[in-house]
């Protein structure tokens, strides 16, 4: 993929993260991405799973890039952002689904 490319295919993360422009070009990215899914029981979020995976720079900006679309179908959707040596880049994304009764995160440890 050329740079090109990327800048068209992650268009909504580069303008909103400019400095995730870094995970271009990154072969040896291996970042860790812990998954906790929840379900509703009456006022709070109750964890039912977690899984732990090895995630690359692709998925990564998948997940963020797909944050607009999500609240587009009406979602809530969540992102902190932190310093890494990457830059200040999303670490966390909190996703609630449109019928508000089941959640995901996934927090990047880089």
């Amino acid at each position: 993929m050329t740079y090109k490319e990327f800048k068209e295919t992650y268009k909504w993360m580069l303008s909103t993260y400019p400095e995730t422009s870094y995970m271009y070009g990154l072969d040896d990215f291996n970042v860790e991405c812990e998954i906790i899914h929840y379900k509703k029981q009456g006022s709070c979020w109750v964890e039912t799973r977690r899984e732990i995976e090895v995630s690359s720079n692709i998925y990564y900006c998948n997940v963020i890039d797909a944050v607009p679309f999500f609240r587009r179908i009406g979602g809530r959707e969540r992102v902190k952002c932190s310093y890494t040596r990457y830059g200040y880049i999303p670490y966390f994304v909190s996703s609630i689904s449109p019928s508000g009764e089941e959640k995901v995160t996934r927090e990047f440890k880089f």
